[in-house]
């Protein structure tokens, strides 16, 4: 997915139109302040500022929760055409994972399934501070729509994980997502009884889901044409998190020969390695400044095995140990 990480117009629209109820002054907001703006996607770093821009202006700090709130399913496009004829709850869930690139590259989902449950799972893609919290808050009460268009009040049963210190306003979270809700876990995902996946949905047509499907894999086909080797490297790293990634796996992902891969990428000015490397710089920087893990631990996330490797690494990027940066650098 592309390295500036797009997003729908539609969500982009809906903070718009909060704003704009709200008063915000949106004088110095550019380039899409408009709602008829014609673009189909606007980058996540646009997004970013206009909602650090709203709770400047003394927006409700569940800000995400409250937009997010106000877009149905039938906002999301073919998407959301497809998910809303769906048969059952497990083809909704696998047509969100597959096919929601084709309204945002800066969340991946995924599902995964332990014992009885399912979890869905969302990564980010891309750098969400200093609005993290907001952008969680978004695309947790955006599934939980999808989810309670599926099945209905059997949302409210689901587990939500989120990644992140409850917050001053936790009391809204129940109002907006029911009553099971962790703060600080390991990642944000929703954990779902495997028995749900065969809960028929109310508007099952095959034939509405088929046209649906073929939309967005057209969609998605002109979002990757669109993309360098280098950006689609780097969705392989941000979607699994795996900083171990080799030059022969992502050749193979991609459907290319190492020596193919290794030339359009010195066609593009850049390498494997260096990419690999610039990824790693970003996300140490990010979970030292971010986070309280311990320097070990952020180690072995980024594919350091050896905690020294990591800092001998770590100082020849910045001329400083990890810990000394952590102490420069967190509020």
């Amino acid at each position: 997915m592309p390295s500036e990480h797009l997003i729908s117009v539609t969500y982009w629209n809906h903070f718009l139109r909060y704003a704009q109820e709200h008063n915000v002054n949106l004088q110095h907001v550019r380039p899409h302040s408009k709602l008829d703006a014609p673009e189909h996607y606007i980058p996540l770093a646009d997004v970013k500022s206009l909602i650090a821009l709203m709770l400047e202006q003394g927006m409700p700090r569940c800000l995400g929760l409250e937009v997010a709130d106000s877009i149905s399913v039938s906002s999301h496009g073919h998407l959301g055409f497809g998910l809303s004829h769906a048969q059952d709850f497990k083809q909704c869930l696998d047509f969100v994972v597959k096919f929601y690139p084709t309204r945002s590259q800066i969340v991946d989902f995924s599902l995964s399934s332990q014992g009885d449950y399912i979890y869905l799972s969302i990564t980010p893609s891309g750098d969400w501070s200093p609005v993290e919290v907001v952008l969680y808050e978004g695309v947790i009460k955006m599934l939980h729509n999808f989810i309670r268009f599926a099945i209905g009040n059997l949302v409210n049963e689901c587990l939500i994980e989120l990644p992140y210190e409850a917050p001053a306003w936790r009391d809204k979270y129940p109002l907006f997502l029911g009553p099971n809700i962790q703060f600080s876990a390991p990642v944000a995902r929703i954990r779902l009884p495997v028995a749900w996946l065969a809960i028929k949905c109310l508007a099952g047509d095959p034939h509405s889901v088929n046209m649906a499907q073929e939309q967005c894999e057209v969609e998605l086909l002109r979002l990757a044409q669109q993309h360098t080797n280098e950006e689609k490297i780097i969705h392989l790293v941000e979607s699994s998190r795996c900083y171990q990634l080799t030059i022969e796996e992502a050749a193979h992902k991609l459907k290319l020969s190492k020596s193919t891969l290794i030339r359009k990428l010195r066609q593009e000015n850049t390498s494997f390695k260096n990419i690999i490397e610039a990824l790693k710089k970003r996300d140490a920087c990010r979970l030292l400044i971010q986070t309280n893990q311990k320097i070990e631990v952020i180690a072995l996330q980024l594919g350091y095995e050896d905690v020294s490797n990591f800092s001998r690494t770590f100082k020849r990027w910045f001329t400083c140990s990890p810990g000394v940066y952590r102490e420069q650098h967190q509020q």
